[in-house]
């Protein structure tokens, strides 16, 4: 089983010039939360809580952090 099996489906709008001539598409909603399995969170330890600033990017947040 892959990653994305478990993320959800939406509809997309996939047009050229005039949105109403559009078709819908279905694609993976990647900004769907994913939950952990209840059992693995009480005993991760991989896992820091981590608050980002407005003007911090995820690649300058990985090379402060790392």
């Amino acid at each position: 089983m892959a990653y994305f099996d478990k993320v959800p489906e939406i509809l997309y709008l996939k047009y050229d010039k005039n949105p109403q001539n559009g078709t819908y598409i279905t694609i993976k909603n990647i900004f769907a939360r994913i939950k952990l399995i209840d059992n693995i969170v009480p005993s991760s330890t991989i896992f820091d809580d981590y608050f980002v600033r407005d003007d911090e990017r995820p690649d300058t947040i990985s090379m402060d952090y790392y």
